[in-house]
């Protein structure tokens, strides 16, 4: 119960599970990296580790999270968003102190009746197409990941195991306590948008935008923020279109002439769309539910756009998609 308790790297997966699992049901992604692991014990001369229901439910929730609310820097892959019914936490690493750890060491027990510790390896890149194989080779290649999949340095052998995968993030908790839990469990966490909010999604004319604000569009999927040197678009928190300045910004602002500009913290003007003269008192900028970023001139009329429909960038039919 030392150093390796907690730790992360990067990748995800795609197959089917063994008759164990029936605890929680697992995807077919998640049975292939139950069965990986487990083989790749055996080789090892380690046994199996029975399929924990509690603690698949907490790594399935987990995977939800991270998916919906990827963890920024300094917090890393074993930190849990605010935006569900746990304790949030922000997690960088082995040093952070004994209370902090205790909150995600204590996620099987605040939400299941697993009262005991996990022990959590992580993964995600939020790239689906990542194979559960190069998931657990990139954490055998890992030295803690590695002797925590073994159980090596904890005081008992591992007696439960969960898995929880979603479209890129993986996560896979260990417990030395049997779970003998056969009782219901909620399904698990699954995002929802927030309520709409009327005017999140736009930055009406002649409007500042401050630094670390942001316009999130109507479906929360997609948001606008500026963050010192940057503009960002994010889809569910991966960037798909940004501009960065070589200094710090005050804020973004639609101008009356239809233009929006960055404005720097000395006042300087360092960027625009370029679209000054095409616009009046009534251009504005919309975050769309779509993934387009556009600016609108009179009666609806598009005059610059990210090209970000879908998340992809040059992704739009129509400069205008609405």
């Amino acid at each position: 119960m030392k150093s390796m308790r907690y730790l992360i790297l990067v990748l995800v997966l795609l197959s089917n599970i063994t008759p164990k699992a029936e605890a929680q049901t697992l995807s077919s992604q998640e049975q292939e990296l139950y069965n990986l692991i487990m083989a790749y014990r055996a080789t090892q001369g380690l046994p199996s580790i029975p399929a924990s229901r509690c603690l698949t439910y907490v790594a399935q929730t987990h995977a939800n999270d991270t998916k919906m609310y990827p963890p920024t820097a300094p917090c890393n892959g074993h930190s849990w968003s605010s935006n569900g019914s746990w304790t949030a936490v922000c997690y960088t690493g082995t040093n952070d102190p004994q209370s902090i750890k205790e909150k995600v060491w204590f996620k099987p027990r605040e939400l299941t009746p697993y009262y005991a510790y996990g022990y959590e390896i992580s993964s995600g890149t939020g790239h689906s197409a990542t194979t559960p194989a190069q998931h657990l080779d990139g954490w055998k290649s890992s030295h803690g990941h590695n002797m925590c999949i073994l159980g090596n340095g904890f005081p008992q052998p591992w007696n439960a195991i969960g898995v929880g995968i979603k479209d890129g993030y993986a996560h896979v908790w260990f417990g030395n306590e049997t779970d003998n839990y056969n009782g219901h469990l909620p399904s698990p966490y699954v995002w929802t948008p927030p309520p709409a909010v009327a005017g999140q999604d736009i930055l009406a004319n002649n409007t500042c935008m401050s630094a670390w604000q942001k316009k999130t569009s109507l479906n929360a999927q997609y948001k606008f923020e500026v963050e010192g040197y940057f503009i960002y678009l994010k889809k569910n928190g991966e960037t798909v279109w940004s501009q960065q300045f070589n200094m710090d910004l005050q804020c973004l602002k639609v101008k009356n002439d239809g233009n929006l500009v960055a404005i720097a913290s000395n006042n300087q003007e360092i960027w625009s769309t370029g679209t000054g003269g095409r616009g009046s008192a009534s251009t504005f900028l919309k975050m769309q539910d779509d993934g387009n970023l556009v600016l609108y001139n009179d009666n609806n009329t598009p005059i610059w756009a990210t090209g970000t429909c879908g998340g992809v960038v040059n992704g739009c039919g129509s400069v205008g998609t609405r």
